[in-house]
């Protein structure tokens, strides 16, 4: 029969590849995904300031603002 601190240690062990802080965790998860949105060509053109207003808006409602 397993205790509470075997249990414990279990999912512990189970858990150390994923960062304590919730920030970190959500940096690493979502890391290829900003790394594509602040690599596309909307973005380059956003920063060099090319960018009109209907660019800007969101597509039809999907939410692709990084859509061409």
């Amino acid at each position: 029969m397993e205790t509470s601190t075997e249990t414990t240690t279990a999912t512990i062990s189970q858990t150390d590849s994923m960062p304590a802080d919730l920030s970190e965790a959500l940096k690493l998860a979502t890391k290829d995904s900003h790394e594509l949105a602040e690599n596309s060509e909307f973005m380059k053109n956003f920063q060099k300031g090319q960018v009109t207003r209907d660019q800007f808006k969101v597509r039809g409602g999907t939410g692709e603002l990084f859509s061409n």
